[in-house]
């Protein structure tokens, strides 16, 4: 991903470059138009390398609330083992199919639910 980016910063000094030298030989709104579509690529790239997704307990949460809504029941999921259920998760998890809400789901009905 950084090689990429990195390139991208090249082609856009490039342009750049192309664009002062041979100012009157080449119509001048193409380079434009190809540094604002390279730096919009770059900016993209840059935020999905930077981006990460985070789960917390406030998601246990949420879910906990929609099922218990979804079987009209209350308090079917203990609370007090939502921390440690998400540790649990992320330790135990997959890197190559990821945590989903799915995946939340059935660990709240594994390690959290009222016996």
């Amino acid at each position: 991903m950084r090689k990429i980016l990195n390139n991208i910063d090249k082609l856009i000094k490039f342009a750049k470059n192309v664009s002062t030298i041979d100012e009157k030989l080449i119509e001048t709104w193409h380079i434009v138009r190809f540094k604002k579509k390279l730096k919009k690529i770059k900016s993209k790239l840059e935020y999905l390398y930077k981006t990460s997704v985070t789960w917390t307990v406030e998601d246990f949460e949420t879910q906990a609330s929609d099922l218990e809504g979804f079987y009209n029941k209350e308090n079917i999921y203990d609370r007090s083992k939502f921390r440690y259920t998400l540790e649990l998760m992320i330790i135990e998890h997959d890197a190559n199919i990821g945590i989903s809400w799915d995946t939340i789901v059935m660990y709240l009905n594994a390690y959290c639910k009222h016996e």
